[in-house]
């Protein structure tokens, strides 16, 4: 199985460090608002109104750290930077699982999971790119266990 025929070198920039700002407003609304929703809708109304919203956030927008981290995606590996010098690299040989959440895909293996931020690797190009890169040895990976028997087809517990 050869490498894919484009070269890819890709920079995928952070979201902007308004969104770390936008978090801590949240967190701060919200502990300035429970003394006033406590009176008018109890402690467990109190509770529910800011975990219903804090979850209704968190499915619309990146996690607050995310601003701190760039990723570098090249053709033998997807490489994410920071926060501060960390630096995490996962070659793609390695990659045994690749999923999309709402705001992320996820890619891991080799004991690595690393988060590529879906809105900027769909504006950079890079969606086509990393699939071309992922899907074909995962395909591999399991017409050969097909090939060896029986696969369950069912999500760890």
């Amino acid at each position: 199985m050869g490498a894919p025929a484009s070269s890819l070198w890709l920079t995928l920039p952070a979201p902007s460090r308004a969104l770390l700002v936008g978090w801590l407003a949240w967190l701060a609304g919200g502990a300035g608002a429970a003394p006033a929703l406590l009176g008018v809708v109890g402690p467990l109304g109190t509770a529910a109104a800011i975990v219903l919203t804090g979850i209704w956030l968190a499915r619309r927008f990146p996690a607050p750290l995310e601003c701190l981290c760039r990723h570098h995606l090249d053709d033998t590996e997807v490489t994410r930077l920071g926060p501060g010098r960390s630096v995490a690299r996962l070659e793609w040989s390695e990659v045994e699982t690749c999923t999309q959440g709402c705001q992320a895909l996820v890619l891991a293996g080799g004991g690595r999971r690393i988060r590529l931020p879906l809105a900027s690797l769909l504006a950079g190009g890079g969606w086509s790119a990393v699939l071309s890169r992922v899907v074909p040895a995962r395909a591999e990976a399991l017409w050969q266990a097909l090939a060896s028997g029986a696969v369950v087809l069912a999500p760890a517990a």
